[in-house]
């Protein structure tokens, strides 16, 4: 059943079962096509800017923290942070703010990132039209 306080009537929960779906969802994601980023995409570079668009959990950015350097940025959006790890528990490289992706972008945010994931966003999408 849809969450009737969000305007955008997301399907799904958000609650520790959703965490779970959402966490279970990332590893066999991961298990089945063998990597969290393609290969073919550099992560060497020292100021790398990560950006992890319906970060859910916050796992993904979690999962490809060992595979980036120390000084990369990781940072996740989500319209609601509440099933992330607390702030106190995040390495200090991993920041994560809500963001609503029917609101215009930050401009804080326009051209910061270097890799920008999205993934599981065909419940968001209706009628093949990506916009609000």
């Amino acid at each position: 059943m849809a969450d009737s306080s969000n305007p955008h009537n997301y399907p799904l929960k958000r609650n520790y079962q959703a965490a779970a779906r959402l966490n279970l969802q990332h590893y066999l994601w991961k298990e089945q096509i063998g990597y969290l980023l393609h290969p073919s995409i550099p992560l060497t570079s020292d100021d790398l800017q990560i950006a992890d668009v319906g970060t859910g959990t916050g796992i993904f950015l979690l999962d490809l923290l060992p595979s980036v350097p120390r000084t990369a940025h990781l940072t996740g959006l989500d319209i609601d942070t509440s099933l992330c790890p607390a702030p106190a528990y995040l390495p200090k490289n991993v920041t994560l703010r809500t963001h609503d992706i029917f609101d215009e972008v930050p401009e804080d945010l326009v051209e910061k990132f270097d890799i920008i994931h999205v993934r599981f966003f065909i419940c968001v999408v209706e009628d093949d039209d990506p916009l609000p």
